[in-house]
């Protein structure tokens, strides 16, 4: 079985089929997901979602949505980052997509809650798209100081995996690993320490190349799985059992029925 370590199942995009999800977690190969938070709003309903048995929130505010954070969304997280189903403080992160304009506002939020992530002793999930350099300057200030950290979806090549992972920190990679022309990505997965690799599929964004074109899905992640367990020269049991180790020690999850 799997743990799908990053689904926003709590998205509109998935909000029709969120009952077959929920579901299916009690039945099929992948058997609990972490759902992130990337708004203030989305946070609340993280948590509301975090109700079900095989599911555990990450509460932060993405660097897109870095605008909303005040101090009322401080003294929120600070409180809601308390509630059990909570297990890691995320996506917070740095984001220059489109633009560096706001990155001194996204520098300040995440330092304030990576500063929540310390008190709350909680791992962070963070997202990092085009800011490699700062990103690597981050992690070397915040090494030892955080619980444990995650770069989500990585994108990089193998000399971004091996600095990462030199650092102290886990990678999580989705379906990109399966589209033809990411040969760079399946070459870092070759180089990760089996017990610093998780998997996810990012739904309902980045479907596997199977399901290119559809909305993404938790149980999805298999492909994903399935591609490391190829790069890794492993049959797919081994593989899940590597992976849904290693979640269950990061996100810290104990659960029995988790199997």
């Amino acid at each position: 079985m799997l743990i799908d370590t990053n689904s926003h199942i709590n998205d509109e995009k998935l909000v029709d089929t969120l009952d077959d999800i929920l579901n299916n977690l009690s039945a099929g190969r992948v058997r609990g997901v972490i759902c992130p938070s990337c708004s203030l709003s989305g946070c609340a309903s993280s948590l509301k979602v975090a109700q079900n048995g095989r599911v555990w929130a990450a509460l932060g505010i993405h660097p897109e949505n870095c605008a909303e954070f005040d101090k009322a969304a401080y003294d929120w997280l600070d409180n809601a980052l308390s509630n059990d189903k909570v297990v890691a403080v995320g996506e917070i992160g740095l984001d220059y997509h489109y633009g560096t304009h706001d990155r001194d506002l996204q520098h300040k939020v995440l330092s304030l809650q990576l500063d929540l992530a310390i008190k709350h002793d909680l791992p962070v999930v963070f997202h990092m798209r085009d800011a490699w350099d700062d990103c690597l300057k981050i992690l070397k200030e915040y090494r030892g100081k955080i619980k444990r950290g995650v770069i989500h979806c990585f994108d990089g090549n193998s000399d971004i995996a091996r600095q990462i992972i030199d650092l102290g920190y886990y990678i999580s990679v989705t379906g990109l690993i399966t589209y033809p022309k990411n040969d760079s990505v399946r070459e870092s997965i070759k180089i990760i320490p089996h017990d610093r690799l998780m998997v996810e599929p990012d739904a309902p964004y980045l479907a596997p190349q199977k399901y290119r074109g559809k909305t993404n899905r938790p149980e999805y992640v298999t492909e994903v799985a399935d591609m490391v367990a190829s790069l890794w020269e492993l049959d797919s049991n081994t593989t899940d059992e590597i992976l849904t180790q290693n979640a269950k020690k990061f996100y810290g999850i104990k659960e029995k029925n988790i199997e």
